[in-house]
């Protein structure tokens, strides 16, 4: 007993030391084909707003095909390839967008949309994930989030007032394994939970700070009030976890993700509390990256998802953090050869600890390196640089290489689109050397 009250008066000047997974955007498919092309998005049923033509292919992907969603065999193998990295991992975590990008578009067998058989649907799809994960995970704890796809409508949890019905089957579906899950959570899906190693998650529901949120405000400003007392209420190390990140989408047009309000006001706390905060993760972009937050050094570092819709290669991470020390080793799978591939962030990039400002200094400052990490944002090798150009950027990597240096490192900098802008104005290629 000394022994353990000693441990909770130290607790605030020692860092917990462990191991963990995260991974995002699984976009499970229930309606995967693998007879079908991606032109119909490997389906063999319309979709409400999908082609006309349903077109099968001259192959068969069991496990995945680029630009289409996740069939369950793709999750499936990342579990298992999770599971031979790390049997017992300290805990998963998986930040949001489980459904499938047009599960809530699927006809019924009578050809029309029918809202209760969707449903099914979507509860089926949950059902399936978690029954993947306590299959190959039965003892270790996996802590889930909600995202912009995750619910009967986009960017919302809700339809019809069944929003209680929904988080309660969610929190029934998730609690096996998750562990004591917050009471918040039937406030809008958001919550902090505990890991066995006393590290405290918080997981909020970024739809509510999106611009896409057509909710009430006073939704997103319980939340925020909520995440507010949260973070004074912590005497642990803190891991705070979104789907949505708050910064810049690069994808065809640049835009801001959150509403300026809530920016302002996540990073207002970021700052006042940045000695408890050890990580703060996203995914959504589809693509690995990170931002930088001003005037402190913890950064939001962004994950490639599981689903190849994007023509990305499906992928996870696994982190290790001792003391003042972390670092994580990417995977990705090649869907073309079903290879596996990894590096090791410390090694590659020869920075320590996981420091985006440095690495950030590195890619402004060699464009190698630059080159290398976008390839590597969406799982695939510097030799693949033009594709993967086009998948993160939207753009030609010959025409347009001055503008997607630009805007890739001005994502990286700034948060808000108005300084992004500023940003964008004065990057130039005299700030990369060795350009060619």
């Amino acid at each position: 007993m000394m022994v353990f009250l000693i441990q909770l008066l130290l607790w605030g000047s020692l860092k917990v030391k462990g191991n963990f997974f995260v991974l995002t955007d699984l976009h499970y498919d229930i309606a995967y084909e693998p007879n079908y092309s991606s032109k119909s998005y490997c389906h063999s049923i319309a979709l409400s707003e999908g082609p006309a033509i349903l077109e099968k292919s001259i192959d068969k992907a069991i496990s995945g095909r680029y630009y289409c969603d996740s069939p369950i065999d793709l999750i499936n193998k990342v579990a298992w390839k999770m599971k031979e990295i790390d049997s017992i991992p300290d805990f998963i975590l998986i930040l949001g967008d489980h459904l499938a990008h047009h599960t809530m578009e699927l006809f019924a067998e009578s050809g029309n949309l029918n809202l209760e058989e969707t449903k099914e649907l979507v509860k089926k799809t949950y059902v399936d994930i978690d029954s993947v994960f306590k299959t190959v995970f039965p003892e270790s704890q996996v802590i889930y989030l909600i995202g912009n796809n995750d619910g009967y409508v986009d960017y919302e949890s809700f339809i019809d007032g069944q929003g209680e019905e929904y988080l309660e089957f969610l929190y029934n579906n998730w609690k096996e394994l998750t562990g004591e899950i917050d009471t918040s959570f039937y406030e809008g899906g958001y919550y902090s939970v505990f890991t066995d190693n006393r590290l405290k998650i918080i997981c909020l529901n970024s739809n509510y700070f999106s611009y896409k949120f057509e909710g009430s405000k006073q939704e997103s400003n319980n939340q925020m009030a909520w995440f507010k007392q949260e973070l004074n209420d912590s005497e642990e190390n803190v891991i705070i976890a979104m789907h949505i990140p708050p910064g810049i989408s690069i994808y065809n047009k640049a835009q801001q993700l959150w509403t300026d309000e809530y920016l302002e006001k996540f990073t207002e706390l970021v700052q006042v509390h940045k000695e408890k905060i050890l990580f703060i993760f996203a995914g959504h972009l589809h693509f690995s990256s990170f931002e930088l937050l001003p005037d402190v050094d913890i950064p939001i570092i962004i994950h490639k998802s599981v689903s190849p819709i994007y023509g990305n290669n499906p992928g996870f991470r696994y982190y290790t953090y001792r003391d003042n020390f972390s670092d994580y080793i990417d995977y990705s799978l090649e869907l073309k050869n079903f290879k596996w591939d990894s590096y090791r962030f410390s090694q590659l990039f020869e920075i320590d600890s996981l420091n985006m400002k440095s690495l950030y200094k590195s890619l402004v400052n060699d464009y190698g390196k630059l080159k290398n990490y976008i390839s590597k944002a969406v799982g695939f090798d510097l030799a693949d640089i033009e594709k993967s150009w086009k998948i993160l950027l939207d753009m030609d990597y010959t025409s347009d290489k001055e503008l997607g240096i630009a805007t890739f490192l001005c994502s990286l900098l700034e948060i808000s689109y108005d300084k992004f802008q500023i940003c964008m104005e004065k990057m130039n290629s005299n700030m990369i050397n060795n350009l060619d």
